[in-house]
């Protein structure tokens, strides 16, 4: 039989799971583990070292200690999840040392686990190490069909500069959440950055309707404008006129250097309807037109098709 101190202590533990352990507590359930490993009854001495592990979920030694326990008993993927999780909040604590040593025994004891690989690239990004994620995701057909593992893939392309792979995949990435532009904006960022305004433009282009719907195009146009003036765009984009005459009502300023930059693209282009002469309709005219029905069209916001009355 346990010992009948022990058993008030796993009884708190199962009916108080949020209730937390104090340190005069922790030998009892330490002794009631030893017990039942003595009796070669393993697997409810790991339930007592699980109940442990719950009642601090933050507790590094208790989390090592379980997967430590989980190792020798043969149980190797439960050892390496409880490794895994330690090498997560160590991530969290900016821990470096002992969470590479966490995530390490973890691969070692599990090498084919999606949730360690993923955890693996994640902390490679964050290291700056973009090649070694790239390669743990491309290693794994499961994780490049997964939604996280597109996006640390997509992070990895970003690092490493490799544009044309980065603006092939940001479409999956967008398209699997689109309510997140962030993916959408990194992309477009580096195209700014080494000057490539038309192709950030153009990637605008094809995501606009999501765009306007999810009212997210705020922070990128302010992103777009200090490069107008530098390079302004060459060609016509009317995925981007539409973004900026939907968004003109609360960023006027922003959003009119926008149309005139595209305004300017539109009389290279030949159009001079559309061009300089069109950027004096009243911006309410280009409001209600950004409004209409998105079976209409999401395209270009007919800058200029209706002259205004003197």
């Amino acid at each position: 039989m346990i010992p009948i101190p022990l058993i008030p202590f796993l009884k708190l533990a199962e009916l108080l799971p949020d209730a937390g352990i104090k340190p005069e507590a922790r030998e009892q359930y330490f002794q009631a583990a030893e017990f039942f490993k003595k009796r070669k009854q393993i697997d409810r001495a790991l339930e007592v070292f699980r109940k442990l592990v719950q009642l601090n979920p933050e507790n590094i030694n208790f989390r090592n200690r379980l997967a430590a326990e989980c190792e020798q008993a043969g149980k190797w993927d439960l050892a390496a999840l409880a490794y895994s999780e330690s090498a997560e909040i160590l991530l969290r604590r900016d821990d470096r040392k002992a969470r590479e040593t966490a995530l390490n025994r973890a691969a070692g004891l599990d090498s084919g686990n999606s949730k360690i690989q993923t955890l693996r690239a994640r902390v490679g990004i964050m290291l700056g190490r973009y090649e070694q994620a790239e390669q743990i995701i491309n290693a794994s057909p499961e994780l490049q069909s997964d939604a996280a593992g597109r996006r640390i893939l997509l992070d990895a392309y970003l690092g490493s500069q490799k544009v044309p792979e980065a603006m092939t995949l940001v479409q999956q990435v967008f398209r699997a959440n689109p309510a997140d532009f962030a993916p959408i904006g990194s992309v477009c960022a580096v195209l700014l950055e080494k000057g490539h305004v038309d192709e950030a433009f153009s990637l605008l282009d094809s995501v606009a309707e999501p765009v306007i719907a999810h009212d997210n195009a705020g922070p990128l146009l302010e992103a777009l404008a200090p490069h107008l003036e530098r390079r302004p765009p060459t060609h016509p984009h009317a995925g981007v006129e539409s973004i900026a005459s939907a968004r003109e009502p609360r960023m006027k300023g922003l959003c009119r250097k926008v149309l005139e930059a595209l305004g300017r693209a539109y009389d290279l282009a030949g159009d001079l309807e559309k061009g300089r002469s069109g950027l004096s309709e009243a911006p309410a005219a280009r409001t209600r037109e950004s409004k209409a029905p998105a079976s209409a069209e999401c395209g270009p916001a007919k800058l200029g098709r209706e002259k205004q009355t003197p």
